[in-house]
């Protein structure tokens, strides 16, 4: 982290697809949290495997995103279904521990590497 270059950094959540939503009928939405900061991605159609296609980012200040690391600060990432009159039924959540998220430097050439692939 030392490396990067500039006291200003993105956090970065990319949803590429889901698999497993064959039991639903209603539109899904993802909401992510970052320390209570929310965001949240458009309005995805049912399908059994949804193209989310999403990214949701996050700026954060070098030092702060350091303490958030070592203080094991949790991305909370959840799935809804949107019921009627936008009310939503979370489906379920799941906790990704931003030590382990990949850094990247804003211009680099470096693809974030995909887990599936090592």
């Amino acid at each position: 982290m030392d490396s990067l270059v500039g006291s200003s950094l993105q956090v970065v959540l990319e949803i590429k697809e889901g698999s497993g939503f064959s039991f639903l009928n209603h539109p899904l939405i993802v909401v992510a949290a970052l320390n209570g900061s929310k965001l949240e991605s458009s309005v995805i159609k049912p399908e059994n495997c949804p193209q989310f296609d999403t990214q949701l980012l996050w700026q954060s200040e070098k030092k702060y995103l350091r303490r958030l690391r070592t203080g094991n600060t949790a991305l909370k990432i959840e799935c809804f279904a949107v019921i009627k009159d936008n009310k939503r039924d979370r489906l379920g959540y799941i906790l990704l521990n931003l030590k382990e998220a990949q850094i990247i430097p804003r211009n680099s050439s470096i693809a974030a590497s995909n887990p599936g692939t090592h």
